[in-house]
């Protein structure tokens, strides 16, 4: 157990620094709401409560070392950096998106729904396809995050999902979908390190061609071979493979096994 006192005390410098790193705000409330659930007379409070979030923000402080540094240009605030687009899409089978710079497809990826994905995430085809759609996004920011950490861009992601979209701006998750909050708690980890958040567009099914053809190569009856022939626009594209989403692949995840294990030696 925490004392009250404590968590109370964490809580209101985590909100201090949430009015920079505004991808902290939505687990914030978890521990908003610990705080003031049931008896306030009660002095000590379960960790079990509000170790996830808990487990969030140590990834997010002490991820790779690196601490988090808020650098706001007056090109990022005005909109006139190099302009990234991200466009992704699922399906039952897969995963797919492409990521232009300037309006030029220069990389794209497809990979298949896996078996740790539907153990992982608890959910299985067409059952997961809004988790599937929200995936997609995070594995192609997580893909190509490389590509800008040193740069003040101005980020695009397109699709075809309002629901995928809305978690990609809001990051609050449905409540009672843990799958959904996985994902959610990932995103947020990607995007504290762009001083502005993303924007988001939604395009109509039938404009979303290229990312829908890429979700659907490991589909029954597609080709099972990605390439750029797949659709024109991907002809001057490099392909991106992507990484096993096992448990290593998630942070937060990762980050949970640690502490337990830590604990278990002790």
């Amino acid at each position: 157990m925490v004392s009250r006192k404590a968590l109370h005390s964490l809580v209101g410098k985590l909100n201090h620094a949430a009015g920079l790193i505004i991808v902290m705000g939505p687990y914030l409330e978890p521990l908003w709401a610990a705080l003031y659930k049931g008896a306030r007379s009660r002095k000590q409070i379960w960790t079990k409560q509000i170790i996830s979030e808990l487990l969030w923000f140590l990834v997010l402080f002490k991820n790779g070392d690196t601490p988090v540094i808020r650098t706001f240009t007056l090109s990022a605030y005005l909109r006139t950096g190099t302009r990234i687009q991200i466009g992704t899409d699922a399906s039952p089978w897969g995963l797919g998106g492409w990521l232009s710079v300037d309006g030029k497809i220069t990389h794209y990826f497809a990979c298949a729904v896996s078996s740790d994905d539907h153990r992982i995430l608890g959910v299985q085809g067409k059952d997961g396809q809004q988790v599937w759609e929200c995936l997609a996004i995070l594995v192609a920011i997580r893909l190509w995050a490389h590509l800008w950490s040193q740069d003040r861009i101005v980020l695009n992601l397109v699709g075809d999902n309002i629901g995928a979209l809305t978690l990609l701006v809001k990051l609050r998750p449905p409540l009672r979908n843990p799958a959904m909050g996985i994902i959610a708690r990932e995103l947020a980890l990607e995007l504290a390190q762009l001083s502005f958040q993303p924007d988001a567009t939604h395009t109509p099914g039938l404009a979303h061609v290229v990312a829908d053809i890429l979700s659907r190569v490991h589909a029954p009856g597609g080709t099972g071979r990605v390439s750029s022939e797949l659709h024109p626009a991907l002809s001057d594209a490099q392909c991106s493979q992507t990484s096993p989403r096992d448990e290593a692949w998630y942070l937060a995840y990762r980050a949970r096994r640690a502490k337990r294990m830590k604990g278990a030696r002790r």
